[in-house]
């Protein structure tokens, strides 16, 4: 849930478990786990970039500087795996050897471990 706090958001992890935008369960601790994941990587990267947080007054709550969002999202790949019209599989499948710059060997079967990770830009929907 995000609330807005003027210059700042107050971001609060719950332990909804949900799917396509539904609610189907509730997780004990599942949002004080994900929070508190996510703030031992803000603390543990801030030397190498600023971020917005600014506080966590509570387990499951952060307090953050609002920011420009910039629209762009990266997967790493470690399989020839997907089903959607983008998915390195479908595409692969289709006879395409270069994904994104990244040169793609003949004889690669579905779900074939890569010999190396890729990273690849996908799309990121706007409501998210």
């Amino acid at each position: 849930d995000i609330y807005d706090a003027g210059d700042y958001l107050v971001l609060i992890t719950t332990d909804r478990l949900s799917a396509f935008d539904i609610n189907l369960a509730s997780i004990p601790f599942k949002g004080q786990v994900l929070n508190e994941t996510s703030l031992w990587w803000f603390n543990n990267t801030q030397h190498i970039t600023p971020n917005a947080i600014v506080s966590s007054p509570d387990r499951n709550v952060v307090i953050a500087k609002k920011c420009s969002i910039f629209p762009i999202e990266f997967v790493i790949r470690g399989y020839v795996t997907g089903s959607t019209d983008t998915s390195l599989w479908t595409v692969y499948n289709k006879g395409v050897r270069n994904y994104y710059g990244n040169e793609l060997s003949d004889g690669l079967v579905k779900n074939q471990k890569l010999p190396a990770n890729i990273l690849t830009p996908t799309t990121k929907a706007a409501d998210h």
